[in-house]
């Protein structure tokens, strides 16, 4: 963990310390339940106020306490600011100042986190968002976690739910490179639209003093923010689904394309792709759907981008294993269990049950589905559009958990399915049985909300995948 100078902490946060800190803070915490020994403290007023929770976080060995108003009858050391949010987020952007590395920054309505976390593989000695810290809390947390003498870049995920935050949060990372990774419905409720989605994604590409380079995929030039900032010629390199007429990208445009691994009895695939001037390049990977295919070309691209040898990166690209509930497998009990249930919109529900489907074709298929959370006025309409993707066989079975969920019967009926096939629960709970009962391939999808993993059967245990190395 970096050290951050205190005089430093005052002049960035423009305010005055009363008190020495016991030690130069080592990362900056708003949560004294999870205060760490030698962190600054940061009382922020939110639904409880950590003005409160001041002596607590010093008794577990924080450094000293940001604060808005001078606290008399504290031992603790205090930093006081006039605006404790506004000052750790100076804090951060001074210390982002400080670092001299690459700065990446990644948004999209989904896949963002996955990229994240395959850029964490292929990028070494890189200091990368943890968990969900990717708001106008977390960055600032994360930026201030950045040693210089130990990371060469930093990846900073990049999340929006309201109009107008893409903008702040692109000032305080002010990022080299930028990945967006798509553009769908997510965050209606306060975005408004797709078209609003994308000109608030496009802002972390535009708000960098930086002027940084972008890679996206070719579908996301059909948005007028986005189509327009590269019609003037900002820099950017855009992903093509499929190969090149004739082998021959432009130079602002690469291609990829997975098929399947010959001479290998798992199931793996060959992700090639195709840059102006070079060779295709060809990397081994595992069985993953078409939206984490895309992201793993996304994060060859930026890899590749930033300096790193094809061969680094086809040597480290394999190493990506989904975790979580972001797409991990478990078996059990003849059974397979699917889980891919941290968040869902209708561009990441497609992508999971598409794959769900042709991965698991020849098994019986349980859709175990929870309702798109967030979705504003258009929720309806939306649910029942994805309920349309649904392609039942007749063994195939389908679990709504929700009233949301229960929205997709009508798309469902439309594509064929029947009433048989489907069950819909008002709690999660109540599906416990089914999925004990059901044998064959199980998936669990939908918005963090409806706790789909509680379902998953103890038997089940995480597969294994056998190690693969790069077909460079």
């Amino acid at each position: 963990m970096p050290c951050l100078n205190p005089d430093a902490l005052c002049s960035w946060s423009e305010g005055q310390w009363f008190g020495s800190p016991r030690s130069h803070p080592e990362g900056l915490c708003i949560d004294s339940r999870k205060i760490n020994e030698n962190e600054l403290f940061v009382a922020l007023r939110a639904e409880r106020d950590g003005h409160d929770f001041i002596a607590d976080a010093w008794r577990k060995g924080a450094a000293g306490a940001m604060v808005d108003h001078r606290i008399d009858d504290l031992q603790c050391p205090q930093l006081v600011v006039s605006d404790t949010l506004r000052g750790m987020q100076r804090i951060a952007q001074g210390h982002r100042r400080t670092f001299g590395g690459s700065m990446i920054a990644i948004t999209g309505s989904c896949g963002k986190t996955s990229t994240k976390e395959i850029l964490k593989v292929v990028l070494k000695n890189s200091l990368c968002t943890e968990g969900n810290l990717n708001n106008h809390l977390g960055i600032p947390l994360t930026l201030c976690r950045i040693d210089p003498s130990v990371h060469e870049r930093a990846v900073i995920e990049a999340g929006i739910s309201q109009t107008g935050e893409m903008l702040d949060l692109s000032k305080l990372i002010d990022a080299e490179f930028v990945v967006i990774t798509s553009i769908g419905e997510a965050h209606l409720e306060g975005l408004g639209s797709v078209e609003e989605i994308a000109a608030e994604k496009s802002r972390l590409w535009t708000g960098s003093r930086r002027n940084p380079m972008a890679v996206f995929p070719e579908d996301c030039l059909a948005y007028e923010s986005i189509k327009r900032e590269f019609n003037s010629g900002r820099d950017c390199l855009v992903l093509c689904e499929g190969p090149p007429k004739q082998n021959n990208c432009s130079h602002r445009f690469a291609h990829y394309q997975v098929s399947p691994l010959k001479d290998y009895s798992g199931g793996k695939s060959r992700l090639t792709i195709w840059r102006h001037g070079l060779s295709p390049i060809e990397a081994a990977i595992s069985n993953v759907s078409k939206g984490m295919a895309r992201n793993l070309a996304l994060a060859f691209l930026l890899a590749w981008k930033i300096g790193l040898a094809d061969e680094e990166i086809c040597e480290r690209l394999p190493q990506y294993r989904s975790f979580g509930l972001r797409g991990s497998r478990l078996s059990g009990r003849g059974n397979d269990y699917f889980l891919d249930c941290y968040n869902a919109n209708p561009l990441s529900m497609v992508d999971t049950m598409d794959f769900f489907t042709r991965e698991f074709r020849s098994r019986p298929k349980l859709y175990v589905l929870g309702g798109m959370d967030e979705l504003g006025s258009n929720g309806a309409s939306l649910h029942e559009k994805v309920g349309e993707k649904i392609r039942l066989e007749s063994q195939d079975r389908v679990v709504l958990v929700g009233n949301d969920a229960a929205g997709m019967v009508p798309g469902i009926l439309r594509s064929g399915g029947g009433m048989a096939q489907i069950e819909c629960f008002e709690k999660t709970a109540d599906a416990t049985s089914m999925i004990e009962e059901f044998e064959g391939a199980i998936l669990f999808k939908g918005s963090r909300s409806y706790n789909l993993e509680s379902l998953v059967p103890s038997w089940a245990t995480e597969s294994v995948e056998e190690t693969i190395h790069a077909a460079c």
